[in-house]
């Protein structure tokens, strides 16, 4: 697969191991996440929305038992939100909305929910049900994976390319789809920047996120 920003497949390059070919693609799943050549994560996002859709369908018979709200909701987080935001440290870095395909996967359950019609306002029925953005968990899996990285040894792998990521952050700060760029953003617009430019952060990852998340509900 080639990185380039088209995401077109260069017809033209070959590469070959030995006297084998080696075939050219425009995406390439590695680990459950689907990566694209253009260097997006759209498919990605897609696809697991589909996979959440699908396990929320096997818990219907479940779900449409008379259960609460509350109850249902608790479902929803422990088996298909799991699913949905599979690998969101890393596309997190995009910034979900309502025309999201993960947003809309919960946008939809909430409607289940409180049955109402599909075209209902999308806030509303969240407000109603007391639930916040999927954006919001997406923001704090980011934060909280980019403080493992930050305390890993400086031999690891993921570290060494964090490490690269900084030095070349001046050069590519003018560029919202880093992926620095999107912590560093998360951190100053709540107040913890801080974190961004201290060289000793604090250990306890779990009260920082836990922080963090009170301070953007």
């Amino acid at each position: 697969m080639i990185f380039n920003k088209t995401g077109r497949t260069f017809k033209n390059t070959r590469f070959t191991f030995g006297e084998e070919n080696i075939e050219i693609t425009s995406t390439y799943t590695y680990l459950g996440l689907t990566l694209s050549s253009s260097g997006t994560y759209s498919i990605a996002k897609k696809q697991l929305s589909f996979k959440a859709r699908k396990a929320i369908f096997s818990l219907k018979p479940l779900i449409r038992s008379p259960l609460f709200p509350k109850a249902q909701l608790k479902i929803f987080n422990a088996c298909i939100k799991p699913i949905m935001l599979y690998g969101c440290e890393i596309w997190g870095k995009v910034l979900t909305n309502d025309n999201c395909p993960v947003e809309t996967t919960q946008n939809r359950f909430c409607k289940n929910i409180l049955g109402v019609h599909r075209n209902s306002c999308n806030l509303a029925c969240r407000a109603e049900l007391g639930i916040y953005p999927v954006d919001l968990d997406v923001s704090i899996r980011v934060v909280k994976y980019w403080l493992r990285l930050t305390q890993l040894d400086y031999s690891t792998h993921p570290l060494q390319v964090d490490a690269l990521s900084c030095q070349q952050h001046i050069s590519v700060s003018n560029c919202k789809k880093h992926w620095l760029q999107h912590v560093k953003e998360i951190l100053d617009n709540n107040g913890y920047s801080f974190l961004w430019n201290s060289s000793s952060l604090p250990v306890d990852n779990k009260h920082i996120c836990a922080l963090l998340r009170r301070r953007m509900e």
